[in-house]
């Protein structure tokens, strides 16, 4: 389960080579993991987040967020050395995006929403891997792309909404529709 998060972070520039900067990405980044309790549920089966899904709860809540995009964070500030983020374009139920650190790799992902579940495999960057993960959804007010002005719509547990959409996170966005546009719907 960490090998694919130690991996997100492993191509990390940090500014000075000590052992201090260099394990901080990956600390923050598995604090950030283990604080959430967010992907403790994660998995290491190939089996879809379609199937995954049809095993959650039908006592929980549906949550339909509306088709958008998001970039939410381990911080409220963007570009944070350390920090990590997510964008994340939600299609109906579908999801596609990718988990980064300023000046890193990323990792994308694609999976399915269901009830409060957003089901994920997570693809490493280097390796290919897959790794499939499940992370608790709550509704929040929160600002998107195509709402500014905050409403109740789409937040991951604890993590925070940042309402600013860079050109870069659109890159980073595109680059993993790109590569799954090459591969068969999981």
């Amino acid at each position: 389960m960490l090998k694919p998060l130690i991996n997100l972070f492993s191509s990390a520039k940090p500014v000075s080579l000590n052992w201090e900067k260099t394990l901080q990405p990956v600390c923050l980044f598995l604090s950030f993991s283990i604080t959430f309790g967010s992907l403790a549920s994660s998995t290491a089966s190939a089996s879809s987040p379609e199937d995954r899904s049809q095993t959650a709860s039908s006592e929980l809540p549906r949550f339909t967020p509306a088709d958008d995009i998001f970039l939410l964070g381990s911080s409220p500030k963007r570009q944070q050395l350390g920090q990590a983020y997510m964008i994340v374009k939600i299609k109906g139920n579908r999801v596609m995006g990718a988990m980064f650190s300023p000046f890193s790799a990323f990792d994308c992902f694609r999976g399915v929403i269901h009830q409060n579940q957003l089901a994920l495999n997570l693809t490493e960057s280097y390796t290919q891997e897959t790794t499939a993960y499940s992370l608790n959804l709550t509704e929040s007010r929160v600002a998107s792309s195509q709402n500014p002005t905050p409403d109740t719509r789409f937040q991951v547990e604890g993590l925070y909404s940042i309402e600013t959409i860079t050109d870069n996170d659109l890159r980073i966005l595109n680059a993993c529709e790109a590569n799954y546009a090459q591969s068969p719907t999981p």
